[in-house]
């Protein structure tokens, strides 16, 4: 066989002795053309890897702007969050302390020995209370309304917190409540009885609940306007009831949902932040069934820790809104 030329385009000899001009021999070009292709398909491969990184770097940036509950600003009584195209409120209405007693182990008795993570003010458990405000559009739905002036004079301050966020009471056409408890419907009048929102419409109550509510006399007024409420009603476009019984016996939270995020407002879930999370089967001495609501609260915090999903608590150390992760058995709460 002939050789290859070691040096390409200077002048070489033929097997015939003839000189040839400065040029590369045919055969020299059918080995030649296809090494540079080689190289040229291969380096273009190589890269893929680097732009595939960067593709993925850039959509998990673009998800992380678009799915997250964002902080807008705050006042001293309420925290403006975007949720999607959502705007949500956490609107204090005060806080209430409690005799520690009303924490509860798993065989329904109190400590004897307070654990070191409870958080304590004075010796007693410190709870905030917390309501939701969704707004979509025009529509102005409210989660949840307080005490009112039905029990300590450290509650009562939803109407303080609207001020302060600058929303007129009369926008409000739409509450839900996640239960019948005093610190959650009581707010719906204020002390001379007068009704708290003069517009409102709608007002959606647990079903199972329906004759716990109209049992309150305070809230009687209210008995042409309230309605019934199961698993899976609409109560606003991006808004649905989801039971989560236990703690009482049509306790329900509600599932708000806005491209691709999801804020779970879930009541009374959780009690005790500082030691739930950490020991989510310790229960409380109200709930109406115990071994339902610790349940109850395994599933929801199991839920929670989807990606895109947070919580707000009624209860939760105020503002109540947070992310919940977990590592193993336990569950950690992080504040936002």
């Amino acid at each position: 066989m002939n050789r290859i030329p070691k040096i390409i385009g200077k002048k070489f000899k033929h097997k015939n002795n003839s000189l040839l001009c400065n040029r590369i021999d045919f055969r020299t070009k059918q080995i030649i053309s296809p090494f540079f292709f080689y190289l040229t398909i291969t380096f273009w491969i190589s890269l893929i890897p680097i732009f595939t990184y960067a593709q993925k770097q850039n959509e998990t940036t673009n998800k992380m702007k678009a799915s997250s509950l964002t902080r807008i600003n705050s006042g001293a009584n309420f925290v403006h969050y975007k949720l999607g195209e959502l705007e949500i409120y956490s609107l204090s209405d005060g806080y209430i302390d409690m005799p520690v007693s009303r924490l509860r182990q798993q065989n329904g008795m109190p400590f004897n020995e307070i654990p070191e993570q409870i958080e304590l003010v004075n010796g007693k458990l410190r709870l905030s209370v917390n309501t939701y405000l969704i707004i979509d559009k025009d529509e102005y739905i409210l989660i949840d309304t307080g005490a009112g002036s039905s029990w300590e004079p450290t509650m009562g301050k939803l109407i303080k917190s609207l001020e302060e966020a600058g929303i007129s009471r009369d926008k409000i056409t739409k509450i839900a409540i996640t239960h019948t408890h005093q610190d959650h419907a009581n707010g719906l009048v204020i002390a001379n009885g007068e009704v708290t929102f003069p517009k409102l419409r709608h007002l959606f109550v647990p079903k199972n609940e329906l004759h716990l509510f109209d049992n309150i006399k305070s809230l009687s007024c209210f008995k042409q306007i309230r309605k019934g409420i199961e698993n899976g009603d609409k109560i606003g476009t991006n808004v649905t009831a989801f039971s989560a019984f236990g703690h009482e016996i049509g306790h329900t939270a509600y599932i708000v949902s806005s491209k691709g995020n999801t804020l779970i407002i879930w009541g009374d879930i959780v009690h005790v932040q500082s030691i739930q999370f950490q020991r989510p089967e310790l229960t409380w001495e109200f709930d109406n069934d115990q071994a339902q609501a610790r349940s109850t609260r395994k599933l929801m915090l199991d839920k929670a820790t989807q990606p895109n999903v947070f919580v707000a608590g009624a209860h939760l150390s105020y503002p109540g809104v947070g992310k919940i992760t977990k590592k193993d058995t336990i569950y950690k709460f992080d504040p936002l």
